[in-house]
């Protein structure tokens, strides 16, 4: 053995080149894992906002139970160039071994990541969604194809958003809304068509047929357009709805108080409640409560195993109930997880929280919406215009999908 004090070198190893002006040797830590994550702006842990402070001293105390783990944060924008699904695509093609172990991503990327291949499945015996305490939107928002492709974060749905000086009784189903004395204003053009994919699917009608291809059912899509006529009809969804192509249009309106009743995100109202202003389920015809919901996912994007369990361990940490009912408070959005207590909520406002969490079920893939949306936006648009009644304007749906 070398005497204490020298280290004993190998026969015949060559000498270590030297770069002129570089450092001889450059101090490596031993062993350090190094595990990536890739966030959106919101979930910055260097922010200096609740959330933000609320991750980092997670991270923090998930790293002190790892002596060799060093974690590194990188942000990146929802969506475009240069953002999440973006750099996914990139990196994997240009360089994979700069993936990041864990990303998070929003429902429609997360869909897109897995179906490229791009996202690890964490389907595992003692996987945390087997506790029954997950809402059944949060279990579909992972699962793409019967595959888990991750750990819910939180979630958003689909509410009517009102003033009760207008309005005294937010509308339960459709009788209701019909008798609303101010206009219900929603994206009515949108090329989604998602709020008349909820009233649809309020009905209780899958969106595909038993080859898995997207499929409507010509009685219920009536009955949906009927709905709109009556509701043009008296006023309460006139022609001018039918200019609103996106949410945040529907929400400006709202803001500048001209609409007193909406369909909203309700994200958009718990990160910045409008004054005077209260949220409700959205209207639905169905017996139970309907609607949609979309959120976001921790994924894992790993493609070394050893780093990959890694990932998926910390993903199981950030999803520990206590925890991801704090962290969904501070980011404004609904726990995954039930009986979550939103802190800032009066106690009204968190039975309403919850009975919309529970009839939530995630949104259409994006194959569905792709597909069905165009056609059910023209369709609505035809009835809220009176350019067609609600029987053929339904007809006209079915036969634009089936036809070749």
């Amino acid at each position: 053995s070398a005497p204490t004090g020298a280290t004993p070198v190998a026969q015949n190893t060559p000498a270590p080149t030297v770069t002129p002006g570089a450092p001889a040797s450059t101090p490596v830590e031993p062993n350090v894992i190094k595990l990536k994550i890739w966030a959106p702006p919101h979930m910055d842990p260097a922010a200096d906002t609740p959330a933000g402070k609320l991750l980092q001293a997670r991270l923090d105390q998930f790293s002190r139970q790892h002596d060799d783990l060093s974690i590194v944060v990188r942000v990146k924008s929802v969506s475009g160039p240069g953002g999440l699904l973006d750099s996914l695509v990139a990196t994997n093609a240009a360089a994979p071994l700069a993936l990041p172990d864990l990303i998070a991503l929003p429902r429609d990327g997360l869909e897109a990541a897995a179906l490229k291949g791009l996202l690890q499945s964490v389907e595992n015996p003692e996987s945390p969604l087997d506790d029954t305490g997950w809402y059944e939107f949060a279990r579909e928002l992972i699962r793409v194809q019967n595959s888990a492709f991750g750990f819910p974060i939180c979630g958003d749905a689909l509410v009517t958003v009102f003033r009760p000086a207008m309005v005294s009784q937010p509308p339960q189903n459709w009788s209701e809304v019909l008798e609303l004395k101010t206009p219900f204003v929603f994206p009515a053009a949108d090329q989604q068509a998602i709020f008349t994919l909820a009233q649809y699917q309020s009905l209780g009608i899958p969106l595909r047929d038993d080859e898995g291809r997207p499929h409507l059912e010509i009685d219920q899509l009536s009955q949906v357009s009927t709905f709109y006529g009556n509701a043009e009809e008296r006023g309460v969804m006139p022609f001018w709805v039918t200019q609103y192509q996106d949410d945040q249009e529907v929400w400006d309106a709202y803001l500048e108080k001209r609409a007193d009743i909406i369909v909203a995100w309700l994200t958009d109202y718990l990160n910045a409640p409008p004054e005077d202003s209260d949220f409700s389920i959205l209207p639905v015809e169905g017996e139970q409560g309907f609607t949609l919901a979309d959120g976001w996912v921790w994924s894992v994007a790993s493609i070394q195993t050893e780093k990959r369990e890694i990932a998926i361990e910390l993903a199981k940490f950030l999803s520990e109930d206590r925890f991801l009912a704090a962290y969904a408070d501070s980011l404004g959005c609904i726990a995954p997880y039930k009986g979550a207590v939103k802190n800032q909520l009066d106690p009204a406002q968190r039975v309403m929280i919850e009975q919309i969490a529970l009839s939530a079920r995630v949104i259409p893939s994006t194959d569905i919406l792709n597909s069905l949306g165009l056609p059910l936006q023209q369709a609505v648009m035809q009835v809220l215009k009176n350019q067609a009644e609600p029987i053929p304007a339904a007809q006209s749906v079915i036969d634009a999908l089936t036809s070749p």
